[in-house]
């Protein structure tokens, strides 16, 4: 079974997430708390997620560093 593609644009997240969380104004984070995957998300939900979707389409991530 050929599976659609689904690609995750992660430029520029991959390489340093942490300080970007860091740097985000906590208004931002109060817009999208209800998407289920906020900087409250565990690694294991996000992982678990990634599975699922794994499941459904095929998964690349497409990072371009500076």
């Amino acid at each position: 079974m050929k599976k659609p593609i689904l690609y995750f644009d992660m430029d520029n997240v991959l390489v340093d997430f942490q300080s970007g969380i860091d740097a985000t104004p906590p208004e931002v984070f109060a817009q999208y708390a209800d998407d289920g995957l906020t900087h409250t998300s565990s690694n294991t939900e996000l992982v678990s997620t990634h599975q699922h979707l794994h499941r459904i389409w095929l998964l690349p991530i497409l990072n371009v560093t500076e």
